[in-house]
């Protein structure tokens, strides 16, 4: 059966990438639009939602901002420090209103379906709430906002009488899929664009190759080192011998978004394990202040979570990866541990 062109996606899958809408994974939904007419439907609570995440999102940067500048009487003194320049609200604002304009963008690429509550079914959603029925669970007894946009999603569904993607990692929502027929759940983007692709044979083989390659696990450890690290460990720590374990690093399986004899795309994720030795000034040991700061010096470990893209050649039968044209991450900071 194939996979519907009109989809919803849910506010998990852009929290999940930080609003970054030129991630790698955000870009794989961007090829299928390129090659596909893909309607996407937003029921109104939704929207009001991602608003509401990105506005959250502003303030929390500029509070960490703050935080930093209370700390610092030199950055203070820099006049294109941006706290010389914006009032904290003025600064959440201009943040906010680049976020919003990152969005409007992603969503020239679909015909886009606003849904109101004229849609909803509110008997229905007390129904489930009362039985604890999906998007509602015993543990979860206050899915409201789940279930009402379930519910105008449903019934938008019934009025066009065409099958309806559900991109979510919300396993609620999945549940809330299995029992219809109509609604077609995806874990996420990556998942939905790869099903778009005409030739499923393809796709698997290109995976496998690339889940045996270990030129492409080194290529993605050693570009990772190369990256800049924050260390929560404080400003005069000292990192040294930095290192993957790779015995405890996964990559997650590869989602390719586009395949040719001159080149092919894929996205990946998973978690990198490093270890590394630490030295730092510490002027308290659980939780007991000491007279004078002491030294600390110690082994650690730690797992980043990790996702980026690759462009690569395969050989003719797309059998085996060749070549390693581009790798990128989808941060170029990480912070440890």
């Amino acid at each position: 059966m194939s996979t519907p062109n009109i989809i919803f996606i849910d506010t998990n899958i852009f929290r999940g990438v930080g609003f970054n809408f030129s991630a790698a994974r955000i870009d794989a939904i961007k090829e299928v639009a390129k090659r596909s007419k893909i309607t996407l439907i937003i029921p109104k609570p939704v929207e009001i939602e991602i608003k509401r995440h990105m506005h959250n999102m502003a303030s929390e940067n500029v509070a960490a901002l703050k935080a930093v500048n209370s700390k610092s009487f030199l950055l203070k003194k820099l006049n294109f420090w941006h706290l010389n320049i914006y009032s904290g609200k003025e600064l959440v604002n201009e943040l906010y209103k680049g976020l919003l304009a990152d969005y409007d963008e992603f969503l020239t690429l679909f015909e886009v379906e606003r849904l109101d509550y004229s849609e909803l079914d509110m008997t229905n959603v007390m129904r489930c709430w009362e039985f604890h029925e999906p998007p509602f669970s015993v543990k979860k007894p206050n899915e409201f906002i789940d279930a009402i946009s379930l519910s105008i999603i449903q019934q938008y569904q019934k009025s066009i009488r065409s099958r309806v993607a559900i991109i979510s990692g919300d396993g609620d929502l999945k549940s809330a899929c299995e029992v219809s027929s109509e609604l077609v759940h995806f874990e996420n983007i990556l998942a939905f664009s790869e099903s778009h692709n005409p030739d499923v044979n393809r796709i698997i083989s290109i995976k496998r190759a690339l889940s045996r390659s270990s030129d492409i696990t080194k290529a993605i450890h050693s570009t990772f080192l190369k990256y800049k690290f924050n260390y929560e460990f404080g400003w005069d720590a000292h990192i040294s011998d930095l290192k993957i374990d790779s015995k405890h690093s996964r990559l997650n399986e590869f989602y390719v978004l586009s395949y040719s004899p001159t080149g092919c795309t894929a996205v990946f994720s998973g978690n990198i394990s490093v270890n590394f030795e630490v030295s730092y000034q510490d002027i308290e040991i659980d939780d007991i202040e000491l007279d004078c700061p002491q030294l600390i010096e110690k082994s650690w470990g730690t797992s980043v979570a990790v996702s980026g893209a690759i462009t690569f050649i395969m050989d003719e039968k797309f059998e085996r990866v060749v070549d390693l044209i581009d790798l990128k991450f989808d941060v170029d900071e990480y912070t440890l541990p």
